[in-house]
């Protein structure tokens, strides 16, 4: 009789003991909780190319893992992992609109989607450009070359583009150079020579002309270090 009462008692906390795992394996049955403040970004006004951070804070009540999907609407580029609580997304060309950035999380139980996030991007007449060498304020030595190189866009094509030296408030003019067909996107590349008058610190600027009517004018620049022979040392 006693074994057949501990046979029992063995099978009830056996199978209590089944059920109570599987309740604590099945969590709370809830979806993601998501911040009410919804999407955080570091910036809600850009320009076209600028890069924004955007981060979503979760609870996920599951003890089982949780996804993020997110995507823009308008435009716009994820960088990867594009997968994670914060991402970085790249404005759209050429701008004048707003774009709305959305994130769905999802866990075992739900997903849930928070409110889009709007970013404004600006609209610039102006070319796009982005000068990509040399960098800043790096050195070279007289009578060095210093490849340059810069992108530079605009969606009605550009006119022409230019290369100006500055140093001491002097503006030399190093190249110029235009456009007979519509081009909306150029890889501008010039070489030239370091020469006595740019030692020290001097700017490349870039200039360049959209084909419109306004003929708005783009800009970039950096600054270089250009050093020249010692006296001294040119005598040894």
């Amino acid at each position: 009789m006693k074994r057949i009462v501990i046979f029992l008692l063995i099978l009830t906390l056996f199978y209590g003991c089944d059920e109570v795992g599987e309740l604590l394996k099945s969590g709370s049955g809830e979806g993601p909780k998501l911040d009410p403040d919804g999407i955080q970004v570091n910036r809600t006004s850009v320009l076209p190319y600028d890069t924004v951070r955007a981060s979503i804070y979760v609870e996920n009540p599951e003890e089982g893992p949780h996804s993020y999907s997110w995507s823009s609407e308008n435009g716009g580029t994820f960088l990867p992992p594009a997968d994670r609580d914060t991402v970085y997304w790249i404005a759209p060309y050429p701008g004048g609109c707003s774009c709305y950035l959305n994130v769905t999380v999802k866990n075992d139980v739900d997903e849930v989607s928070a409110p889009a996030r709007q970013i404004w991007i600006q609209n610039t007449l102006n070319p796009v450009m982005k000068i990509e060498k040399p960098s800043p304020l790096q050195y070279f030595i007289l009578g060095e070359p210093v490849n340059m190189e810069a992108t530079i866009q605009h969606v009605d094509g550009l006119k022409w583009i230019k290369m100006y030296v500055i140093q001491n408030d002097l503006e030399l003019l190093i190249d110029s150079l235009g456009f007979k067909t519509k081009t909306t996107y150029y890889i501008y590349k010039r070489a030239f020579t370091t020469t006595a008058h740019m030692v020290g610190k001097t700017q490349i600027k870039i200039n360049a002309m959209a084909n419109n009517a306004a003929s708005p004018v783009g800009s970039d620049m950096v600054m270089i270090n250009v050093e020249g022979i010692i006296p001294g040392e040119a005598q040894q």
